[in-house]
């Protein structure tokens, strides 16, 4: 079974570093999968949800036609690290702890020097790896209990492929 690290390491030790990284603002990025055609696409934040808010994205997986909702946010100011969330069909006024997200968890970047950090800006450049911690375990957990049926096999590792408009 693949870790999420050891995924992470085999696409840095490979070199899989695409020059797109540079390119691509985060808030534009699509991500992928090697084995698996699930999908991580990002977008601008939408102004209206707040201060908080650092990140907006959705899932989308393809044997499902409804695409999960994602979002990173930091839960207040003194808090050390945000907290992203995938729901589907939940409130946009739902607090981050609130029962209905399928995942919570991390966000992290990985570069190109192997350098690992949280989530970047909307703003920033798109980093070329992410790792969305405990997610694969998550949505097979969470199979056929919130709606949503997938035989997709999700991991918690995400390559970039893309800019989009």
């Amino acid at each position: 079974m693949k870790t999420p690290m050891a995924l992470a390491l085999a696409a840095l030790l490979a070199g899989a570093v695409p020059a797109l990284a540079l390119d691509c603002g985060f808030d534009h990025a699509i991500y992928g999968q090697d084995d698996s055609s699930s999908e991580l696409w990002f977008e601008p934040v939408d102004p209206a949800m707040g201060d908080g808010q650092a990140n907006a994205f959705t899932l989308r997986l393809a044997d499902f036609r409804r695409p999960l909702v994602g979002a990173v946010v930091w839960p207040d100011e003194e808090a050390e690290r945000p907290v992203a969330s995938l729901t589907l069909d939940c409130p946009a006024e739902a607090a981050p702890d609130a029962s209905c997200p399928i995942w919570q968890g991390t966000l992290y970047a990985v570069f190109a020097d192997g350098g690992v950090l949280l989530a970047p800006d909307a703003r920033d450049p798109a980093p070329p790896t992410l790792i969305l911690a405990d997610l694969g375990p998550a949505i097979r957990a969470g199979n056929g209990r919130f709606g949503y049926e997938t035989d997709e096999p999700v991991w918690d590792v995400f390559t970039l492929k893309a800019c989009g408009t």
